[in-house]
């Protein structure tokens, strides 16, 4: 049973994550060191995972979200409204295991955040960036990233079933293992993506860049699924639905234009 306290305080707590960390709240601080960042966003990625390691939650925003990953109530398990930690600078944050079920984190930056091990079960994760973060046997259930960008994020064994991922950007993304059974992929850029012994059984995969993607023992991956892709040019594949693929739709093997 919640106090009555209990979720104005943690209003309070978001609102302060909210409004002193932010892009916003950032440049009033210290607009000479958050310029790289802001102007870095066609640097080369050596460049930008510098500067990535910069920028870092300071110690009164950690404390405050070490408070909200040790509460004993979550969404739907206590809690009726969700979570707002929309817009939120988070690069680098230590978030393992935290339970950020249902919460609004559209628009958030979580690069290179830790999140190994989270529950994200219908987070709101729209725009969001979590390029090179750790998101190893994460909960993403039912999760909407459509636009999200997950460049380079490892999702190792991460539960995706469900999930919302269209136009999201998975360049280069470790989902080896992922449980992305009924994961809506339609236009999804999983360019050289590790997918090999994910689930797929349902996962809708139409229009998606698969390009040198490797979907060596992907489970339940259908003919019918890859019939649909915008490209499988270099893409690894167990040879015989390869075969019978490149003999119905041999295109889908060309370099793309």
């Amino acid at each position: 049973m919640l106090g009555e306290d209990y979720w104005p305080i943690m209003e309070i707590l978001t609102a302060y994550v909210r409004k002193n960390s932010s892009y916003d709240s950032q440049l009033k601080q210290n607009p000479l060191k958050i310029e790289p960042i802001l102007t870095n966003m066609q640097a080369n990625e050596s460049t930008k995972n510098e500067v990535s390691k910069v920028r870092t939650v300071s110690l009164d925003i950690q404390a405050i979200l070490d408070i909200i990953m040790k509460r004993k109530y979550s969404f739907n398990s206590g809690e009726i409204n969700h979570l707002n930690l929309s817009k939120t600078d988070l690069r680098n944050a230590n978030l393992r295991d935290v339970n950020l079920s249902g919460a609004d984190l559209s628009k958030a930056n979580l690069e290179g955040a830790d999140l190994k091990g989270a529950y994200l079960e219908g987070a709101y994760l729209d725009v969001a960036h979590l390029e090179d973060t750790n998101l190893f046997l994460a909960h993403l259930e039912g999760a909407d990233l459509y636009r999200a960008h997950l460049e380079g994020a490892y999702l190792e064994g991460a539960y995706l079933e469900g999930a919302d991922l269209p136009m999201a950007h998975l360049e280069g993304t470790h989902l080896s293992g992922a449980h992305l059974n009924r994961a809506h992929l339609s236009g999804a850029y999983l360019e050289g993506a590790d997918l090999k012994g994910a689930y797929l059984e349902g996962a809708d995969l139409s229009g998606a860049y698969l390009n040198e993607a490797n979907l060596e023992e992907a489970k339940h991956l259908s003919f019918d699924q890859l019939s649909k892709v915008r490209t499988l040019y270099k893409t690894k594949l167990d040879s015989e639905l390869k075969i019978i693929v490149k003999e119905k739709y041999p295109a889908l093997f060309e370099e793309p234009k």
